[in-house]
């Protein structure tokens, strides 16, 4: 097999024809243009096949030939006339090469037909850092088209809501008796929209992960866990709470609109209040609130929870600021350059390094609406004078 990690990286992108053109055009360039290649480091048909778990599909040599042609993009007659001069290992590498990508095709069109099930050799973990994904409660992982429309089942098979391109929308009328949750994984460069079945809606950002029940059920508090951020919506009922359940930190509501970011990497969780009235408290889990670190936020408050001394501090805020992600835009505000990176890494799934620890530090303020990357960072190159470069998906700043 090939041992670069980037290459079999976009080659799994590729299956699931999820690479972008820059990302295609790197990986026909490294098969068309590395001749030193034996045959047996390109992998094999029968090794793609190992991800199906079916029996090893028969490719003719003739189409397979076409396919990479087209492929590398050369003229046809002229490269069959090429081919037919080159030794016989070459045309063998030609048609091993060509078998590959035929072979991702089809992995990729299978994936998108859910024929793959989470028992899959294929790396889930790749999977879902570059699909958006639902985990069932019996674990069972669905990759979700966006693209698609789809009705969603329970694992004994029974309906319980349906997904619509970029959202879902759970059923309230479903009959279900005991909890059962379902979490939904949103990779970095991705949105999507959650409508729970008490009628709340969920907006969440790249890079989060969301577990819910598929059906809040009487007697039991509407509880959510996050990891992430996601804008709430949420659906009034004075008989049920509804908790955001964070590490460290609960947030606590009625009826109300509010933000919550709770990233892993960031030092703070925040909650920002644009509607209503919620609570955060410090907790190990909703049946052990601390009620004496509950504080109260009023619309246009921020509170901050600081995971490290594990206070929560609280201040007055522009919610616009914090909420514009909801609607694509990018809204920087008295912020170190190191958080905005960050947020421009979820944003459009880059990686991005920086070779400044002063610069890093800096204060910025700046705002983007829906502008690709190169159009952001040329943007902080001609107002604050920085220096980047990119090479294939990372970039590092100077």
């Amino acid at each position: 097999m090939i041992k670069d990690p980037h290459i079999r990286h976009l080659l799994k992108k590729h299956a699931l024809n999820t690479c972008t053109r820059e990302e295609k055009e790197i990986l026909i360039n490294f098969f068309k243009n590395n001749d030193t290649l034996d045959i047996g480091s390109i992998p094999s048909v029968e090794e793609i096949n190992e991800f199906l778990e079916e029996d090893p599909h028969k490719i003719d040599e003739e189409p397979s030939l076409r396919i990479y042609e087209k492929i590398i993009g050369y003229d046809k007659n002229i490269k069959r006339e090429k081919t037919l001069k080159k030794s016989n290992s070459s045309v063998k590498r030609f048609l091993k090469v060509a078998a590959v990508f035929t072979g991702l095709m089809v992995l990729g069109v299978l994936y998108k037909n859910n024929y793959l099930s989470n028992k899959s050799s294929f790396d889930q973990e790749d999977v879902q850092q570059t699909n958006i994904t639902l985990q069932l409660d019996n674990g069972e992982i669905k990759v979700i088209d966006t693209e698609g429309v789809q009705d969603l089942t329970d694992v004994k098979g029974s309906v319980v809501g349906k997904q619509v391109k970029n959202s879902i929308t759970y059923s309230k009328d479903t009959e279900v008796e005991t909890l059962s949750y379902n979490t939904l994984n949103i990779p970095y460069g991705q949105t999507f929209e959650l409508l729970l079945s008490d009628g709340t809606v969920a907006h969440l950002n790249a890079g989060t992960s969301i577990k819910y029940p598929v059906k809040f059920l009487e007697g039991h508090s509407r509880e959510v866990f996050l990891e992430g951020e996601a804008y709430f919506d949420v659906a009034k009922d004075k008989e049920h709470l509804f908790v955001v359940n964070n590490k460290g930190v609960n947030v606590e509501v009625y009826g109300t609109k509010f933000n919550v970011s709770t990233y892993p990497e960031d030092e703070n969780t925040d909650v920002v209040l644009v509607e209503g009235s919620v609570s955060m408290y410090k907790t190990d889990s909703i049946s052990n609130p601390q009620e004496s670190t509950k504080v109260m936020l009023v619309p246009g408050v921020k509170g901050s929870f600081n995971k490290t001394n594990e206070t929560i501090e609280t201040k007055q805020v522009v919610t616009s600021i914090y909420t514009s992600w909801v609607h694509g835009e990018l809204v920087f505000r008295d912020m170190t350059f190191a958080n905005i990176l960050k947020k421009m890494e979820r944003r459009y799934n880059v990686s991005i390094t920086i070779n400044n620890d002063a610069l890093a530090q800096e204060i910025f303020n700046a705002s983007f609406r829906n502008e690709p990357l190169e159009k952001v960072l040329e943007y902080l190159k001609l107002t604050y004078d920085i220096n980047y470069t990119i090479k294939d998906n990372h970039i590092t700043i100077q």
